[in-house]
């Protein structure tokens, strides 16, 4: 029998929490050899968490979002209203919410952070279901709409923004000082590693891969992605014909009883090694190709190697396991 082993798409490309944690430890260390060159060290911190950030949704989900600016600017402008209430819009001073005290800027960060997650839940229910370059275009409206809304009104500053001469210090810290704001840069950048690798296996993860890989067929199924992987690797497969090219077999299983439909419309290029379902049969691509089979992971096996005796991996009759790693 011939144990195939599966690897999920990872969260990251440095995954490795050992490798996360030595980034974690340069970042820290760069204020003793940069310190005259914090300017440019607090944006490249700040920018390396909000690619991580995108990550989750373009990396996992296949989804690419252009409209990311959108979200960071309605947590900005909610901790800076908030901390001079007196800039707030009409109606809300009209209900006496912009005529209170100011609102520390760490309340503020806290505050801007649920808004932005409402406004990403209400963007994500209405475009989500969008693929490709529409869901793509979706998102470049919804920042454009919240551009001419900051440019546009008052209480934002229009054109110029919104300024604060001014801030408290936290817990006896000078929120002005360049070495402070790389400090809690690099926070903000371990966060986003936590949650990144505490995403990669849980059951969002998986269903964030679902978008990109396997979302049709999971559906098809009637389950979500993580079961069609475990029921997957659960079965015993025999190869029951060779084709499509050389090294590929097509695998049946008795245990395996339902019907996969293949995509709507088949990629133009599909990784070597890449674990497929159609129909009743599973297979992996033995080299880059063509391909409209739905994708459910990858292994490192090679599958034809015309210097190897015999070139094919995998013959008609021959047992087959697929094992998740």
């Amino acid at each position: 029998m011939t144990a195939l082993p599966i690897k999920r798409p990872r969260a990251l490309s440095f995954g490795n929490l050992w490798i996360s944690a030595g980034i974690i430890v340069v970042l820290l260390l760069y204020p003793v050899f940069f310190g005259k060159a914090m300017n440019f060290g607090v944006s490249t911190v700040l920018f390396a968490g909000f690619a991580m950030a995108w990550n989750i949704l373009v990396g996992w989900a296949g989804q690419t979002s252009l409209g990311h600016a959108a979200l960071l600017g309605v947590g900005a402008y909610t901790m800076t209203l908030l901390a001079i209430p007196e800039r707030g819009p009409a109606w809300l001073q009209s209900v006496g919410i912009g005529n209170g005290a100011a609102i520390a800027p760490w309340w503020g960060i806290l505050a801007g952070m649920v808004l932005a997650v409402l406004l990403s839940l209400v963007w994500g229910s209405l475009t989500f279901r969008l693929q490709g370059s529409y869901f793509t275009l979706s998102s470049i409206a919804v920042a454009l709409i919240l551009r001419l809304v900051a440019i546009n009104e008052d209480f934002t500053g229009s054109s110029q923004g919104l300024f604060m001469p001014d801030l408290p210090t936290f817990f006896g810290l000078d929120l002005f000082d360049r070495k402070v704001e790389y400090g809690l840069a690099v926070g903000f950048v371990v966060v986003t590693l936590i949650v990144t690798h505490l995403i990669r296996r849980s059951r969002t993860g998986y269903a964030l891969q679902a978008v990109r890989e396997d979302e049709d067929g999971a559906r098809a199924l009637g389950i979500d992605s993580s079961d069609l992987v475990r029921r997957h690797t659960e079965q015993e497969w025999t190869v029951a014909f060779c084709g499509f090219a050389p090294g590929f077999g097509y695998l049946r299983s008795s245990g395996w009883v339902s019907e996969v439909p293949r995509r709507r419309s088949p990629r133009t290029r599909v990784p070597a090694g890449s674990v497929a379902l159609a129909g009743g049969f599973t297979g992996v691509y033995p080299r880059e190709s063509p391909g409209g089979w739905q994708l459910i992971g990858r292994t490192e096996l090679s599958l034809f190697d015309p210097s190897r005796t015999p070139a094919a991996l995998l013959r008609p009759g021959d047992r087959v396991r697929f094992v998740n790693v």
